[in-house]
């Protein structure tokens, strides 16, 4: 019996120890990035919180995960970083481990689009690794013979060609070197310094320092060029998303490029192609971490400076107003370490304790619950979200519309879910957080359609009333507003009669009323509103029509309509300036009326596009005419059951009756030509997205991007992956 009660003590006590001396490990480096963080302990371990679709926890799933969690490396390592849904750990002997997001091939050479265990990243001659960089396509590794190499995709604005997901490793070229490294056994002509001391990634444009005190980066108009520095001057390279910082010794900023959201600390909102230099004399500045549209400084006092854009409150300063100027972040102590992702913020008080701020979609702030903070708040390194709330669409959904890079799901029951970022209320949320995956729209009324504008969302309910939100532009929304305005929450469209369909562009939108009558409100630059002038119109306008329309079928600058007979017409002016004058001199800028179309056959369905047409005929042939056809409409594809546009106009989706699915738009060698999208079952729906495509089959529904077509036609397969269809 005695010793039952000694072991037990035992075991206690070394599970005490063992909490206490994990609670003792000293965090040494933070990464944060989208809605996960990474902590380096002084022991070389790694653990993980937050989301992890693509694998980026490094846990050997794609589980989320609401507490933190130990990353499954094989041994200690000494520097960790991630990008986006990516990361990256490099030990003190300079061996690489990489996981998470791999669509560009940036964390493994192989097609699987998630590496959820870090997998050892062997360079070319087993050669050490001194310093790695990750971007959103591509990764670069620094090695102890001082070449930098470069794989994954979109390696171009270093004048290398895009990669096509194939890992070439290849020294990247920089100016002024007298040295020419041999790469597979060959000598390498391009230019690069004899020794790179730092390197960074900003999109995926690679930068370097030399051991000269040089900088080499994206200068003036995206060239790659050389800014010199007094040497040893630069300490810390950090880039957002199309802008570039440089810390120097002295403890100040060098900063240029997109200054839309205040990037540049510069008071003001202009663009600087040329490196701005940012004092902090009073207190010189430690370190940065840069956002893709803002920046934390911690200076040598152990202060914390925000700038930039703040629209989810991601500067903790709770006011969400853009900071042109660096701002104070309240911290009750002095700070010693800080770190910035897309959606949230962690930095690390002289007493040990952790502060967080911003998203907590996924407890990713450690507060035992998924509440955002606007402000920071201490973290608890042990609490665990119990039962966090889903965040998947809990049924069906049977329309997709796509705004930009904003989703929005109606499902059966009339409910609307949306995602992406939130940051012009193009959520409908009430805030402009943002979602990574599908939230709802509170509504008062069941909505039967949905349909997407650039920036904005509109549905109609059951009632035959109007609503949308998102980012006013051109009165894009209805609601007479010349200027941009943000509408965070469904708002009534002011409309006099009960309407029975909605169809929505870019910018303009129009609504069918019982009586027969079409409303059309937005942007009229173009005479898309059809009122016989370009002018500005206050809200929903009454078409005149020659006929009744029995659809309407939006573009950017030309409408058409179609009648119940099939007929077509169309208005508005053409807007690619080149088109009108090399390819098709009849169309006239005084366009504005109605014009018939003269077509074959009858026509069930039009799209008239920045370039081109299509309309599709009762019997499935899909005709097109215009800048990249012959005038007049020849038959473009046949046995045609259904086709979709891209928001933007670029990328096009036909179904045909017998359930195959054809792409063709930017993302191909022959733009023009067909190619076949291959799905595991027939499909019966399709709809489309900027830059992301859904399918509807009859088991799941399956989500494919367009940067993956272009990969496929080397096998005739395509990635796909079921979405959001059925609760998991």
């Amino acid at each position: 019996m005695k010793l039952m009660v000694m072991l037990i003590l035992l075991t206690l006590l070394s599970g005490g120890c063992a909490d206490q001396q994990v609670q003792q490990q000293k965090i040494v480096q933070i990464a944060c990035g989208n809605d996960f963080s990474l902590f380096l302990y002084d022991t070389g371990k790694v653990r993980a919180i937050g989301k992890n679709s693509s694998g980026q926890l490094g846990v050997g799933d794609t589980e989320d995960r609401y507490e933190l969690t130990e990353v499954l490396l094989p041994e200690a390592v000494s520097e960790i970083g991630v990008s986006d849904d990516s990361a990256f750990a490099l030990t003190q002997d300079g061996t690489l481990y990489t996981w998470g997001d791999n669509r560009c091939r940036q964390a493994e050479n192989s097609a699987e689009p998630a590496v959820p265990t870090p997998i050892r990243y062997q360079i070319k001659e087993q050669e050490k690794v001194t310093q790695f960089a990750l971007g959103w396509y591509a990764s670069y590794g620094l090695t102890e013979s001082d070449v930098l190499y470069g794989w994954g995709s979109k390696l171009g604005l270093v004048t290398l060609e895009d990669l096509n997901y194939e890992p070439i490793y290849q020294a990247v070229p920089l100016p002024q070197s007298r040295a020419f490294p041999i790469v597979d056994g060959k000598e390498n002509k391009r230019y690069i310094p004899p020794k790179i001391s730092k390197i960074d990634i900003s999109n995926y444009t690679i930068m370097g320092i030399g051991d000269d005190g040089t900088f080499f980066g994206p200068v003036g108009e995206n060239i790659f060029g050389a800014i010199p520095y007094t040497p040893g001057e630069i300490v810390k390279i950090a880039a957002g998303r199309l802008f570039c910082v440089l810390l120097t010794a002295e403890g100040s900023l060098y900063l240029w490029g997109d200054n839309f959201r205040g990037e540049l600390a510069s008071g003001d909102y202009q663009l600087r192609k040329v490196p701005l230099f940012r004092s902090f004399a009073e207190d010189p500045l430690r370190d940065v971490a840069v956002g893709p549209s803002h920046i934390l400084a911690l200076t040598r006092s152990g202060k914390v400076l925000a700038w930039g854009d703040n629209a989810r409150n991601q500067l903790g300063l709770a006011d969400r107003k853009e900071v042109l100027s660096p701002e104070n972040i309240a911290f009750p102590e002095k700070i010693t370490l800080i770190a910035t992702g897309f959606h949230h913020s962690d930095a690390l008080g002289e007493s040990g304790k952790l502060y967080a701020f911003d998203a907590n979609d996924y407890g990713q702030l450690m507060t035992g619950d998924q509440t955002s903070r606007d402000t920071p708040t201490v973290a608890d390194l042990q609490s665990v979200v119990a039962n966090p709330d889903p965040v998947i669409i809990p049924e069906f959904s049977q329309e997709v519309a796509i705004a930009a890079t904003m989703e929005a799901f109606l499902t059966e029951s009339g409910r609307v879910f949306t995602k992406g970022p939130g940051d012009m209320g193009t959520l409908g949320t009430a805030t402009a957080n943002s979602h990574e995956e599908p939230t709802y729209v509170p509504m008062s009324e069941a909505i039967t359609q949905i349909e997407a504008g650039l920036f904005t969302f509109t549905v109609l309910t059951a009632k035959g009333e109007v609503y949308n939100w998102g980012l006013s532009q051109l009165n894009s929304l209805g609601h007479d507003h010349k200027e941009n305005k943000w509408y965070l929450t469904p708002t009534q469209v002011p409309l006099p009669e009960k309407i029975t369909k909605i169809r929505s562009d870019m910018y303009s939108t129009g609504a069918l009323a019982e009586s027969g009558n079409w409303y059309m409100w937005g942007d009229n630059t173009y005479g898309s509103l059809a009122t016989g002038t370009k002018d500005y119109a206050a809200g929903p306008v009454k078409l005149e029509t020659p006929v009744p329309f029995a659809e309407l079928f939006p573009s950017r600058s030309y409408w058409l309509a179609l009648t119940a007979e099939g007929e077509v017409y169309q208005w508005g002016t053409w807007q690619n300036k080149f088109a009108e004058e090399m390819y098709m001199p009849d169309v006239q800028t005084q366009d504005l009326k109605y014009q018939k179309i003269a077509l074959p056959e009858k026509v069930i369905k039009a799209k008239s596009t920045a370039y081109d047409n299509f309309v599709l005929s009762a019997t499935g042939n899909l005709y097109a005419w215009g800048f990249r056809f012959k005038q007049e409409p020849q038959i473009f594809l046949e046995n045609v059951q259904d086709f979709v546009v891209s928001p933007r106009e670029s990328d096009f989706l036909a179904l045909t009756h017998d359930g195959k699915v054809y792409y063709w738009g930017y993302n191909l060698m022959e733009p023009y030509i067909p190619v076949e999208i291959h799905y595991p079952e027939i499909i019966r729906t399709v709809f489309p997205g900027e830059g992301i495509f859904y399918a509807a089959g009859e088991e799941a529904m399956y989500m494919v991007y367009d940067t993956w077509i272009q990969e496929g036609m080397k096998t005739n397969e395509f990635l796909v992956k079921v979405d959001y269809r059925y609760k998991k």
